[in-house]
This record gives structure tokens, C-alpha cells and sequence, in this order.
């Protein structure tokens, strides 16, 4: 069995718990928590209160995606939508499905986990250089890396399950 995608869910949760942990000290203590298309905050948190956010959404989202893979077991075969469903959920076949389905889970948990820290370092970023707004461009940066990264996750889970025995 693969273990890679979960791997790299580990990899990412501890990366993002620790870049977000090891910066508190370099937030102020009222942080900008969103911005306005023009890059500038328009809604601020206490430090305390933003640390906390960041960290549910870093690592619980993440995790969240995951567990709700566990949940297809116990789902209708019926409620469930899968390309070929009869084939790929046949009892034969249905394991390794479900396999697939945690990688791919693991793999956008992952994607997620590192998406949620590259938005702290924004954050960290244009509280350290711009007066609290947002650098526009390293967040378009960032949101088009996790869109493609989606994109290609989603492109190679249709892929696998278009056609019976793909």
C-alpha cells in the first residue's frame, strides 16, 4: 500500500503547525485577518484569537478532509458518486476504492495545510513591510499554485476512475 499522500499530509501538518507557532512573536497584537481586493486589511483579530484560526484551519481542515473518507463506509453504496460506481464499488474492488479516495483526501489535505501557512506568511509579510495590508501578488501566487494543484489532484482522481478497471 502507498503511503506517500500520508506522508505527506504528516510533512505539511508539521510544516504549517510550525511556521505558524514559530512566527507568533512576529505578529502585532491586533492582526489584519482579511483584506479588500486592493490589499488592505478591512478586518482585524488579537493576535491570540488569530494564532488560534490559523491553526484550526492549518491543521483541523486538513484533517477534517480526511476523516470525512472514513465516513464513505458507512454510506449507501447508492448516496455515493463515483463514475462507474457499480464497478469501482463492487466488493472485489471496493477496498482498494476506498484507498484511492484517502490518498486523494490525504494529498488535498496536504495541499490545504501548506495553503493555510503560505497565507499566514502574507499575512506576516505585509504586517512586517506594508503597514498590516496584503501584498497582492505573493497571494495570487499562492492561490494560483493551490487552484493547479486542485486542478491537477482532481484531473488524476477523474482520470482513475473514468473508466472500469482504469
Amino acid at each position: 500500500m502507498n503511503r506517500l499522500p500520508e506522508l505527506a499530509l504528516a510533512v505539511a501538518l508539521i510544516v504549517a503547525g510550525t511556521i505558524i507557532v514559530s512566527t507568533i512573536g512576529l505578529l502585532p497584537p491586533i492582526v489584519p485577518s482579511h483584506f479588500g481586493l486592493d490589499g488592505r486589511p478591512d478586518r482585524w483579530s488579537p493576535r491570540d484569537a488569530y494564532v488560534a484560526i490559523m491553526l484550526a484551519l492549518a491543521l483541523g481542515l486538513p484533517l477534517l478532509i480526511v476523516a470525512s473518507t472514513a465516513t464513505l463506509r458507512g454510506i449507501p453504496t447508492r448516496w455515493i458518486n463515483l463514475p462507474h460506481r457499480d464497478y469501482w464499488l463492487a466488493p472485489e474492488r471496493r477496498e482498494r476504492t476506498y484507498r484511492t479516495l484517502r490518498a486523494f483526501a490525504c494529498s488535498v489535505g496536504a495541499l490545504v495545510a501548506l495553503f493555510i501557512a503560505g497565507l499566514h506568511v502574507v499575512v506576516i509579510t505585509g504586517a512586517l513591510t506594508r503597514g498590516g495590508a496584503s501584498p497582492n501578488a505573493p497571494f495570487l501566487a499562492l492561490l494560483g499554485l493551490f487552484l493547479a494543484g486542485i486542478a491537477i489532484m482532481l484531473i488524476w482522481l477523474a482520470r482513475r476512475f473514468a473508466r472500469p478497471g482504469g
